[in-house]
């Protein structure tokens, strides 16, 4: 074999492996069933944990199933900005999401989360951007309560945006961390009812 088959041949596998990675990250498909339940329908865990983290607020409550299982939400609003705590089907705390606008976000944080969608959509326009905690139940009901905490907890950014990949738009789900960089994509299965705007 000649050197310059043997380079062409490596190329071409070097090719095809970086095409399998990059549109492997986009073969995720997030898609979500959620339904209204009472209050006595859920886990006693999960009930205390938000009467210790609010103050006399409303509630709605929710069953999801997902593509990652089945799980507990609580939604609420607290000072005009939606809220959402998930929980597992035993009441413990998953993760807190609160939405945000762009625009509160530093500018250099902006900047950081512009360039890294760049990288993966020709085009993009986000839809909604929450701020994803994730931590020990008491350090998350001193977050919610806007307490001074000295626990380490983890804060993400989760995106919803229309993007364009490979000449067409789908909705996708993009995870962020605090520097902005990427941890996971998921390409949005449609429903009948998409609850996108909570």
């Amino acid at each position: 074999m000649s050197k310059y088959t043997f380079y062409r041949n490596n190329r071409i596998k070097l090719f095809v492996f970086c095409l399998i990675i990059y549109t492997s990250s986009y073969a995720q498909v997030k898609f979500e069933k959620e339904y209204r339940i009472k209050e006595d329908q859920v886990p006693s865990q999960a009930v205390t944990f938000i009467k210790k983290a609010f103050n006399e607020v409303k509630i709605k409550w929710y069953k999801e199933e997902s593509h990652e299982g089945k799980t507990i939400e609580a939604k609420t609003v607290v000072d005009g900005i939606k809220h959402s705590i998930e929980f597992d089907t035993l009441g413990t705390p998953l993760d807190v999401e609160r939405t945000v606008k762009l625009s509160s976000l530093s500018s250099t944080l902006q900047e950081d989360i512009k360039t890294t969608l760049e990288q993966q959509f020709v085009k993009y326009k986000i839809i909604k951007i929450q701020t994803q905690w994730k931590a020990a139940d008491e350090t998350l009901i001193q977050l919610l309560r806007k307490e001074k905490t000295t626990h380490p907890y983890a804060q993400n950014y989760e995106i919803v945006l229309k993007g364009m990949v490979e000449r067409s738009y789908q909705r996708f789900e993009v995870l962020l961390n605090e520097k902005a960089e990427l941890l996971k994509i998921l390409t949005i299965q449609q429903r009948n009812t998409d609850n996108l705007d909570f």
